[in-house]
């Protein structure tokens, strides 16, 4: 369950083994220990297709992209990253472009903001 903005910062309660626990962001960040603070978590959409393309996906001009059309080193880390990180809606095969974002910039080198794609599906 969510509590709710106005009784203070947003977290997820939940109760195991009924044992009440709070999950707020600040304890989230504490333990995770994230250091992607300079990292991006967005790209525009021409960018999204050209890292697309630079990895041999071919995008036909959709934001959806499918993991069977990645080459199978690709498509391993596509699965990893949906079955780890993803807020599914839709089959397991598809995935939209704030995923592809962290495969491009996975693919680059380049810092990618976890933290931010975490928080926004919190």
């Amino acid at each position: 369950m969510l509590r709710s903005p106005e009784l203070g910062p947003l977290a997820i309660q939940a109760s195991i083994n009924k044992t009440p626990y709070t999950i707020t962001e600040d304890l989230v960040r504490s333990q995770l220990q994230l250091p992607d603070d300079g990292g991006i978590d967005d790209l525009p959409i021409a960018k999204i297709y050209s890292g697309m393309d630079n990895l041999g996906y071919v995008t036909e001009g959709q934001l959806t992209f499918f993991k069977n059309k990645f080459s199978p080193q690709w498509r391993f880390l596509v699965h990893t990253i949906l079955h780890c990180l993803s807020t599914k809606s839709g089959s397991w095969d598809q995935f939209g472009s704030p995923l592809v974002v962290a495969l491009i910039y996975l693919s680059d080198g380049r810092q990618f903001n976890w933290s931010s794609y975490i928080f926004k599906g919190m």
